[in-house]
């Protein structure tokens, strides 16, 4: 059980995970990454969506990302 400053800090982390994948999707939809970087994002959205722990962090996502 994680106390409620670890808990914090977990929240952060996955917050900016998030949104860093998030970024990386709007740049690869608008072809600003190559398909070898994406692959790479798609791996870590994979994963991290797989994870019902971490799935609500995908909420508040951009609809596009949402829908993918």
């Amino acid at each position: 059980m994680l106390t409620d400053e670890e808990f914090e800090v977990f929240n952060l982390i996955h917050e900016w995970r998030v949104n860093s994948v998030q970024n990386v999707f709007q740049q690869y939809e608008l072809g600003l990454l190559s398909d070898d970087i994406w692959t790479q994002v798609k791996g870590r959205i994979d994963t991290q969506y797989a994870n019902c722990a971490l799935r609500s962090y995908y909420r508040d996502v951009i609809p596009s990302l949402q829908v993918y």
